[in-house]
């Protein structure tokens, strides 16, 4: 499935979804997985270091191959439950507001009406040398989370670094005439590709 509908959708109409770690640890993958109902089966989950898949609930997922494999009509009451109680934790804990609550709440910040500054420091361009992926959903989520809670609480900010250069040639005509703290985030993955990077 190459569309996105289609591709939740394949989700949708399964039990169970296969995933693992690829390129990093964190996945946006496990998180449409869980969003559409399925009951993912992580591999090497076991083996995944500290704090690498924050947000998901763990437990409840290396539990699946025991409870619920291989899977017969005979374990479908213990699967419905497996499955509503997935999809609840996904829409209380996995969005992008949620997770960036749950950091500052961690923090001692959180709720507050005073103004927050903060700096948001991700490992910048490349890889980690870790064998993990970068700038992967956990991290875009919360930074795109706490902008979406701060912006309700005037004089906050999230600024992220390592900063990339202002200006129309890397971020396209979208940001032209904005104030330099209005402009569009300095994360990789916003930046029009084109022309800068061909």
């Amino acid at each position: 499935p190459t569309q996105e509908s289609e591709y939740h959708g394949f989700y949708r109409r399964h039990r169970f979804a296969h995933t693992q770690k690829k390129g990093g640890w964190d996945s946006l993958r496990h998180a449409e997985i869980l969003a559409q109902g399925s009951v993912p089966i992580f591999h090497d989950l076991p083996s995944s270091p500290p704090f690498s898949v924050p947000f998901l609930p763990r437990q409840q997922i290396l539990s699946v191959p025991k409870l619920l494999l291989p899977y017969s009509k005979a374990r479908e009451s213990a699967y419905n439950a497996s499955a509503r109680t997935l999809l609840a934790h996904t829409r209380r804990c996995m969005s992008s507001e949620a997770m960036a609550a749950n950091l500052l709440r961690t923090l001692g910040l959180w709720p507050t009406t005073r103004p927050l500054r903060l700096l948001f420091v991700t490992c910048g361009w490349g890889f980690t040398g870790a064998g993990d992926a970068w700038q992967g959903p956990v991290s875009i989520g919360l930074f795109l989370g706490l902008q979406a809670l701060l912006r309700r609480i005037p004089g906050s900010k999230v600024v992220d670094s390592p900063p990339l250069p202002l200006g129309t040639e890397m971020w396209g005509a979208a940001n032209t005439g904005l104030a330099e703290e209005e402009q569009r985030s300095q994360f990789w993955y916003l930046f029009d590709r084109e022309p800068y990077c061909k």
